[in-house]
């Protein structure tokens, strides 16, 4: 679950999804109660009041939002013997099987040689807008098919 990335969520965006969420045509559709059987993990700690803005104007502290809103990190963190190994963040290599085969995330973090420190602006935003340059056809079938990626001409 993208429970650890969601906590990090302004008030404001949530307000705004929920917004969007209202406006949607409604659709009848009666789902059974979820039943919980394991308590929550203490990584998800208490619930919170609200979770305060960070200046669009401080370029590392809204990334580090917006990576965590996109649960980026879900996909893009190899898995520990516990979940996800944090203290590897970003570092790819999280296996999807498909009928295509098996791919494996790609490394998100600056290192020189196996990450994204020599990307362009132009090149890092390509994937995530458009699916179609040539860094596209390098990342996982599975983020181009199911829909993570902003549509093209959308921010």
């Amino acid at each position: 679950m993208a429970i650890p990335f969601f906590r990090h969520m302004y008030y404001r965006d949530a307000k705004a999804i929920v917004a969007y969420l209202r406006q949607l045509k409604p659709i009848k559709n009666k789902v059974k109660k979820s039943v919980y059987r394991i308590p929550l993990p203490p990584a998800y700690g208490p619930p919170l009041g609200s979770v305060p803005d960070v200046s669009r104007a401080d370029k590392v502290k809204y990334g580090e939002y917006l990576v965590a809103i996109s649960h980026c990190l879900d996909c893009h963190t190899p898995m520990g013997k516990r979940g996800r190994d944090m203290s590897r963040k970003g570092a790819g290599g999280f296996p999807f099987h498909g009928p295509w085969g098996t791919i494996f995330s790609a490394n998100i973090t600056p290192d020189k040689k196996t990450g994204i420190a020599d990307w362009t602006d132009r090149r890092s935003r390509s994937p995530s807008r458009t699916a179609s340059a040539r860094t596209a056809r390098r990342c996982s079938r599975r983020w181009r098919l199911t829909g993570t990626r902003t549509s093209p001409g959308r921010t």
